[in-house]
């Protein structure tokens, strides 16, 4: 689950990933995307990179981004079942049981489609390790 903010803005320059992460902090939240909305959402924005700048992607590439977060989706649906009850929190707040099996899932559900999707949806994966 990804968590919507309110941020104010900043001038700094700031990794891109911690930039996220102080998104993901429960004070303000607006709304709720979940993890397989947010990888179809990156899909479509794939298909818009400017070839000449980001090269060709290959449709399989772009199958990979649309999928790699299908392993959440039982979890994710679960949380926004109980929303009412129980406030639906960030993947980054995950137990680390629950993000390592929707993971798995997604991995497990990527290699089915291609050896590239298994490994396009595994790298990633290793930029979270450190943050669960």
């Amino acid at each position: 689950m990804l968590l919507r903010t309110f941020q104010p803005r900043s001038s700094l320059k700031v990794d891109a990933w911690d930039a996220f992460a102080a998104t993901q902090e429960p004070e303000h939240v607006l709304g709720y995307v979940s993890q397989p909305a947010h990888a179809k959402l990156a899909g479509r924005l794939a298909t818009e990179l400017h070839p000449d700048i980001f090269g060709e992607l290959p449709p399989e590439v772009v199958d990979a981004i649309t999928r790699h977060d299908q392993g959440w989706a039982q979890t994710d649906l679960e949380a926004l079942e109980t929303a009412v009850v129980t406030r639906p929190i960030s993947f980054l707040e995950c137990d680390s049981r629950i993000a390592v099996s929707a993971w798995e899932r997604s991995i497990r559900q990527a290699e089915k489609r291609s050896e590239l999707a298994g490994s396009a949806v595994t790298l990633p994966l290793f930029r979270h390790v450190g943050t669960i």
